[in-house]
């Protein structure tokens, strides 16, 4: 999976999580990790409009990274889901 670099691309990519987690078993520990994204992406959307007012893309940075980091992992444990069925 590419990085993230936008907060459209990161509303797609958790849209994308929900509709897998749709085809898996029920578990609710996936569903609180797929909110937090969902979290994660409010802020994302935030810190992209005062890097644009600021003309500062450093802003980005951090909770670009972090997301991607939590997408990676929500999605190894999606895939370890599957396998598991």
């Amino acid at each position: 999976m590419t990085d993230i670099t936008t907060a459209t691309h990161a509303r797609s990519a958790c849209n994308a999580l929900h509709i897998e987690l749709n085809q898996i078993a029920w578990n609710p520990d996936f569903r609180k990790l797929l909110k937090n994204l969902e979290d994660m992406v409010s802020e994302i959307s935030r810190k992209e409009v005062i890097a644009r007012r600021q003309k500062h893309s450093t802003v980005l940075d951090e909770p670009l990274q972090a997301f991607n980091k939590a997408l990676n992992h929500l999605n190894n444990l999606i895939l370890m889901a599957r396998l598991m069925e």
